[in-house]
């Protein structure tokens, strides 16, 4: 894919310079399943994010997909390959009446 080689050349000194940062948007190299678009895409994208660079032309979308980036990488959240039925069950589902998270 021409834009992930773009990117790993063009942020390459930034990646070396920030590995930890690296290293929490993308912790490990995972065989994309068929079907499924590269994670090392999203992964670039919160890199760049948190970086500071500018990846969208409106302000909210970029402000919301920072703070949706810092989220992700506070809770360590997972990033894993989820069936489309799988996603339409949850669509389906009725939520809960009190949702207990962890604080």
């Amino acid at each position: 894919m021409q834009v992930l080689k773009d990117f790993e050349r063009n942020y390459r000194p930034e990646m070396e310079a920030h590995p930890e940062l690296w290293r929490s948007c993308y912790p490990r190299r995972i065989q994309t399943p068929h079907g499924y678009s590269n994670p090392k895409m999203f992964s670039a994208r919160c890199f760049q994010a948190l970086g500071g660079y500018t990846i969208f032309h409106d302000e909210v979308a970029e402000f919301q997909f920072t703070t949706i980036a810092r989220r992700l990488i506070e809770y360590r959240f997972p990033t894993y390959f989820i069936e489309p039925e799988f996603c339409e069950a949850v669509w389906q589902s009725p939520s809960p009446e009190k949702l207990d998270t962890v604080s």
